[in-house]
C-alpha cells in the first residue's frame, strides 16, 4: 500500500509537472487564451503543486497579453487586466521574477493607450493612458521613468493631450456655431469659428467648419434685396445763398495756370480743388463740405471731369474739370466714406448703411442698388471680365455682386476684424488681396483666388506686415509692393496659381522705428516705386541681386493726406501743413526728388478779415504784414488770394492768429498769445519794425488817443506811443493782494474820451488821461461787482455792460460807474458782451440761444431765442439790420432797433466765425482761410 501511494504521487507530480509545462508552451506560443484555460485548470488540479505561484502571475499576465495582441488591441481590457493583476497576485512569491514583464506590458499598454487619445482624441483613453502611467510607476520602480523616456512616452502623452484638448475645442466651437445658425445669426457663427481657427490654424480647412461658414454666409446673402428703382441725375445744383468762394493759397511760384490740363485735385477744408501740375496755380475750387471722404475722383476717358461727394447734402456730384461747374448730381440716401469704381460707363459706390448704387458716368442716372444689409468698407473691385463686383463689408466678409441682373450671387468669408480692412482690396488676375490691420502695430495681407467663374474666393495665402497698411498694395508686372506706415518696401514675386505660397519675397528694406502716418504708393514700372509718407521716397528694385535701393527721401513734406497723382512724369504729393490746417501739394520729380513747386490750401488768413472803414470790403495782412485788401466785388466774383511762401532769411510775421490795429499812418501787428512785442508795419515806408511792449500783453491793446493803452500782465496798465513803445504817461499801478497780479480783460472806450479797464476779479476802473506837471493814466471811478467777470466789458458809449460769474448782465453809467441795470441769463455765457464801433449797440448771448441787446443808456432793446443755436461769432451790424450766424449754421437777419426777425438762411457750410458786412453784401466766412459772400436780398427761409 505504501508502494502505491508513493506511485501514485509520482506519477500525480509529473501529471503536474506536463499540465504546467503544456500550460507554459501556450503562453510562449502567445495562444494567451489557452495558457489561461490550462493555468486555470492546473491550480485547480494542482493547487499546492510548487508551481502555483508562477502559474497564478504567468495566468495574470496572460489575461494583459491576450489585450494586447492583434489587430485590433483592447488596451481598456489590457490595464483593467494589469490593475487586477497588481491587486491579486503582488503577493505571490513569483510576482518579483516576473515584475519586469508586467512593467513592460503596462509600459506597452500605456503607449496604445496613448497613441488612440491623440489619434482619434479620445478623451477616455487619455485618461485611461495617465492610469497606465501611475501605474508603470508602481509596478517598475525607480527604473520606470527611464523606461518611458526612452520610449518618448511624457512627450507622446503631451501630444495626446493636445490633441483632445483641441477635438473638445472643435466640438464645442461646432456646437456654438450650429446654436448660432440656428438662432440666425451669422455673427456668433464667425466669431465661434474665428475663436477656434485662432488657437488651431488648421481648423480651417475642417469640412465640417466650412460647411457651417457658409451656411453663415447663406444667412447674409439671404437677406439681400435687390432694388431696381431707377433715378435720374439732377443738373441744376442746389439753391445756395452763398456766392462762390475766395480763399487764401501760398504758393512758392507765381505763374498763372496755362489752362490746358490735366489737373490734379485736392480736398481742403470742405472745398475740392483743381490745380494746374506745371506750376501749382489754384485753377478753381468748390464747397463738398467738411465731411467730404476722398479728394475728386478723375474719370477715365472724359478729360479732366471729376467725381466728388457733397457731403452737404450726401450727393454724388460729377464736375467739369476745366472750371468745377456741375455736370450732373445724384442723391445718395446716405453717407458715403470711400471713393467709387467707375468700370466703364457704370459707377459702383458703396454707402456705410449697406447698399451698393450702380449709376451711370455720362448722365448720374440710378440704375439699380442692392442693399446688403451690412455696414460696407472700401471702394469695391471687379473680376477681370468685369462682370462680378467684390465688396468688403465693415467686418468679416465680401460680396459677389453679379452686375448682369444685378444680384448678389454670393457671400463669401474673409475674416478680417470690424474696420481692419484698411484699403480696397487689389485684384492681380484672379488673385484677391486684402490688407487687415489686424493689430495695433502690425496687420497682414490675405491672399484668395478668384474661382467658380467668378463667384467663389478660395484662400490661399497669409503674409505678415510689420505696421499698418494705408493703401492698396501697388503692382506693375509680375511684381507686388508692400508698403507701410514703418517706411521701406518689400518687393513680391506673384507666381502661377497652382504654387501652394504664390507670392515670394524677393526683396526688403529696413523698416522705420518710428511710425510714419498714412502711407499711399504709385507703381511706376516692375522695377521702381513711389511712395508719399512722412517720408517720401523712391525705391528701385534690383530683382536679380535681390536689393532694393532708395535714390532719395524727402521728409520735410508733413504726413501724407491722400495718394500721390502722376501727371506729366511728376508726382504730386498731398501732405500736412507743417503748421496749421489744410493741405499742402508738393510737386516732386521722381527721377532726383527735386521739389518743382509747393502750393498750401486752406491756409487761415494771419488776422481776420474786417471791414475796412469805408465798408467796401474787408482788410487782413500779408505774411510780411503789408495789408492785404479784398474788395467787395472781387470778393462777390470768388477765386483766390495768391501770397507767396516764405523763403529762407525773408522777413515774416510769426505763424498763428494775428490782431492788427490802425495807428495812424500804421499797422499795429500782435502776435498769438501773451507777447511781449508787436510789428509795426508803416505804410509810407513798408518797413517792418518789432517793438518791445514794457509787459507782456494780459488783454488787447486799444488805441487811445492816438496812443496805445497796454494791459500788462503784471497788473499794471501803460501809456505808450504805438510806433516806438516809449512811454507817454506814467503808467497805472494799482494795488492787489497776495494772489498775484491783477488779471485785466480788454479795454473799451467809452464817452468823455474815458476807458473802462476791468479785471477778471470784477472791479471796474474807468480811466482818463491826467495831463497834469507829469502825464499819468489815473483812476477816475471804481467799484466792485463783488463777482468775477466771464468776458471783456462792453460799451454803448455812455453805459458799460459786464457779465459776471453768477450768470447776470449788469450795466454801469459810464460817467460814474454806478448801477444802471442788471438782466439774468439763462444759461453760461456764450459770446461777448460784444460792442458795435458805428452804432454802440452791445449784444451778449448766452448758451440756450438767447441774445440780448443793449443801446444808448445801458437799455435793453429786445431779447430774441435763438432755441439753443449758439453764435458762431460776434454779428454784423448794418444799417438797421443785425446779421446773427449760428454754429449750425442758420443766418438770421434781425431788427436792430427791436431784434424782429426779417429773414433768414440756412447755410450748408457751417460757419468759421461772425459775418462782416460790406455794404450791400454780407462776407461769410466758412472756413479759416475761406470767405464767401451773400447779398442781403436774397430770398431765404420763412422769418421767424
Amino acid at each position: 500500500m505504501v508502494l502505491g501511494f508513493g506511485l501514485f504521487g509520482i506519477i500525480r507530480e509529473m501529471a503536474a509537472d506536463r499540465a504546467f509545462a503544456k500550460a507554459k508552451e501556450s503562453l510562449d506560443n502567445a495562444e494567451y487564451r489557452n495558457a489561461i484555460e490550462r493555468l486555470s485548470a492546473y491550480l485547480d488540479d494542482f493547487p499546492n503543486h510548487e508551481h502555483a505561484s508562477e502559474a497564478k502571475v504567468l495566468s495574470a499576465l496572460a489575461e494583459i497579453r491576450q489585450f494586447t495582441t492583434g489587430s485590433n488591441p483592447a488596451w481598456a481590457n489590457a490595464l483593467d487586466a494589469a490593475q487586477a493583476m497588481m491587486q491579486e497576485v503582488r503577493e505571490e512569491p513569483a510576482f518579483d521574477d516576473a515584475r519586469p514583464d508586467l512593467a513592460e506590458a503596462v509600459m506597452e499598454v500605456a503607449a496604445g493607450l496613448i497613441d488612440r487619445a491623440g489619434r482619434l482624441a479620445d478623451a477616455e483613453a487619455l485618461t485611461k493612458a495617465e492610469e497606465a502611467i501611475t501605474l508603470h510607476d508602481r509596478v517598475g520602480g525607480s527604473a520606470a521613468t527611464l523606461a518611458r523616456d526612452r520610449a518618448r512616452l511624457p512627450e507622446k502623452l503631451t501630444e495626446a493631450r493636445a490633441a483632445v484638448v483641441k477635438a473638445q475645442a472643435r466640438r464645442q466651437a461646432i456646437a456654438s456655431m450650429d446654436d448660432a445658425l440656428a438662432a440666425d445669426d451669422p455673427e456668433a457663427t464667425y466669431a465661434a469659428r474665428d475663436a477656434l481657427v485662432a488657437r488651431y490654424p488648421d481648423q480651417a480647412d475642417d469640412p465640417e467648419i466650412i460647411d457651417r461658414l457658409r451656411s453663415a454666409n447663406e444667412l447674409i446673402r439671404g437677406l439681400t434685396e435687390v432694388d431696381a428703382t431707377r433715378a435720374r441725375g439732377f443738373t441744376e445744383p442746389r439753391p445756395d445763398p452763398l456766392g462762390p468762394p475766395t480763399s487764401l493759397v501760398l504758393r512758392s511760384t507765381l505763374e498763372p495756370a496755362d489752362g490746358q490740363g490735366p489737373y490734379v485735385f485736392a480736398l481742403s477744408d470742405g472745398f475740392a480743388y483743381a490745380i494746374d501740375p506745371e506750376h501749382g496755380a489754384p485753377v478753381w475750387h468748390v464747397p463738398v463740405g467738411l465731411d467730404c471722404p476722398f479728394p475728386p475722383v478723375r474719370i477715365p476717358g472724359a478729360g479732366d471731369d471729376v467725381l466728388v461727394v457733397d457731403a452737404r447734402y450726401n450727393d454724388l456730384v460729377r464736375l467739369s474739370g476745366r472750371d468745377g461747374s456741375l455736370a450732373w448730381r445724384q442723391e445718395l440716401g446716405g453717407r458715403v466714406e470711400d471713393p467709387p469704381l467707375i468700370l466703364g460707363n457704370q459707377i459702383a459706390l458703396g454707402t456705410v448703411d449697406g447698399r451698393l448704387l450702380l449709376l451711370n458716368v455720362s448722365t448720374g442716372e440710378k440704375q439699380g442698388a442692392i442693399r446688403l444689409g451690412r455696414r460696407l468698407s472700401r471702394t469695391p473691385v471687379s473680376d477681370e471680365l468685369g462682370r462680378y463686383y467684390y465688396v468688403l463689408g465693415h467686418s468679416a466678409v465680401a460680396f459677389v455682386i453679379q452686375r448682369d441682373p444685378l444680384e448678389c450671387v454670393a457671400v463669401e468669408y474673409i475674416g478680417h476684424a470690424p474696420g481692419a480692412a484698411a484699403c480696397p482690396p487689389a485684384r492681380l488676375g484672379n488673385y484677391f488681396i486684402v490688407a487687415e490691420n489686424n493689430r495695433p502695430d502690425s496687420g497682414r495681407w490675405l491672399i484668395f483666388q478668384i474661382e467658380g467663374e467668378g463667384t467663389s474666393l478660395r484662400f490661399r495665402q497669409r503674409i505678415d506686415q510689420v505696421g499698418w497698411t494705408w493703401d492698396t498694395p501697388a503692382s506693375a508686372g509680375q511684381i507686388i509692393w508692400a508698403v507701410t506706415d514703418r517706411g521701406g518696401a518689400d518687393a513680391y514675386s506673384i507666381g502661377p496659381y497652382e504654387e501652394e505660397q504664390p507670392f515670394k519675397l524677393l526683396a526688403q528694406t529696413t523698416r522705420e522705428g518710428i511710425r510714419l502716418g498714412p502711407t499711399f504708393s504709385y507703381a511706376r514700372s516692375d522695377r521702381e516705386l513711389w511712395v508719399a509718407s512722412a517720408r517720401s521716397a523712391r525705391y528701385d528694385l534690383d530683382a536679380e541681386q535681390g536689393t532694393i535701393a532708395s535714390p532719395w527721401t524727402l521728409s520735410q513734406a508733413g504726413a501724407a493726406m491722400a495718394p500721390p497723382q502722376v501727371i506729366g512724369g511728376r508726382m504730386v504729393l498731398s501732405q500736412q501743413p507743417d503748421r496749421g490746417r489744410g493741405a499742402a501739394l508738393w510737386c516732386v520729380d521722381p527721377k532726383d526728388g527735386r521739389v518743382a513747386w509747393r502750393t498750401v490750401l486752406g491756409s487761415p488768413w494771419p488776422a481776420s478779415p474786417e471791414p475796412t472803414p469805408d465798408v467796401r470790403g474787408l482788410a487782413s495782412l500779408s505774411g510780411d504784414g503789408t495789408p492785404l485788401l479784398l474788395p467787395a466785388d472781387e470778393l462777390r466774383e470768388g477765386g483766390f488770394v495768391i501770397e507767396p511762401l516764405p523763403r529762407p532769411g525773408d522777413r515774416r510775421l510769426p505763424v498763428g492768429r494775428l490782431r492788427r490795429l490802425e495807428a495812424g499812418t500804421a499797422t499795429l501787428i500782435l502776435p498769438p498769445d501773451s507777447p511781449d512785442h508787436l510789428f509795426v508795419k508803416e505804410r509810407d515806408t513798408g518797413r517792418l519794425d518789432r517793438v518791445v511792449l514794457p509787459s507782456p500783453l494780459a488783454a488787447r491793446p486799444l488805441i487811445w488817443g492816438g496812443k496805445l493803452l497796454v494791459p500788462g500782465v503784471d497788473g499794471r496798465a501803460y501809456l505808450i506811443d504805438p510806433t516806438t513803445g516809449g512811454p507817454e504817461a506814467d503808467p497805472l499801478l494799482p494795488t492787489f493782494s497776495g494772489d498775484g497780479p491783477l488779471q485785466w480783460l480788454d479795454p473799451v472806450a467809452i464817452d468823455g474820451d474815458g476807458v473802462i479797464l476791468a479785471d477778471r476779479d470784477g472791479t471796474v476802473r474807468r480811466l482818463v488821461q491826467d495831463a497834469g506837471d507829469r502825464p499819468r493814466l489815473a483812476v477816475d471811478a471804481e467799484t466792485s461787482l463783488g463777482q468775477r467777470l466771464v468776458g471783456p466789458p462792453g460799451s454803448t458809449g455812455d453805459t458799460a455792460i459786464l457779465a459776471t460769474a453768477d450768470g447776470w448782465i449788469r450795466a454801469l453809467a459810464a460817467r460814474d460807474l454806478s448801477p444802471a441795470g442788471a438782466w439774468e441769463l439763462d444759461a453760461p455765457l456764450a459770446l461777448g458782451p460784444y460792442t458795435d464801433p458805428t452804432t454802440g449797440t452791445v449784444l451778449v448771448a448766452d448758451a440756450s440761444g438767447k441774445v440780448i441787446a443793449f443801446g444808448p443808456g445801458g437799455e435793453r432793446l429786445w431779447t430774441i431765442d435763438l432755441e439753443g443755436d449758439t453764435l458762431a461769432g460776434p454779428p454784423a451790424i448794418g444799417g438797421e439790420d443785425v446779421w446773427l450766424l449760428t454754429q449750425g449754421g442758420t443766418l438770421h437777419r434781425r431788427s436792430r432797433l427791436d431784434g424782429a426777425s426779417v429773414a433768414r438762411f440756412a447755410l450748408t457750410p457751417l460757419p468759421a466765425g461772425g459775418p462782416s458786412p460790406m455794404g450791400e453784401t454780407l462776407a461769410v466766412p466758412v472756413a479759416p482761410g475761406t470767405i464767401r459772400t451773400m447779398v442781403p436780398d436774397a430770398r431765404g427761409l420763412p422769418a421767424e
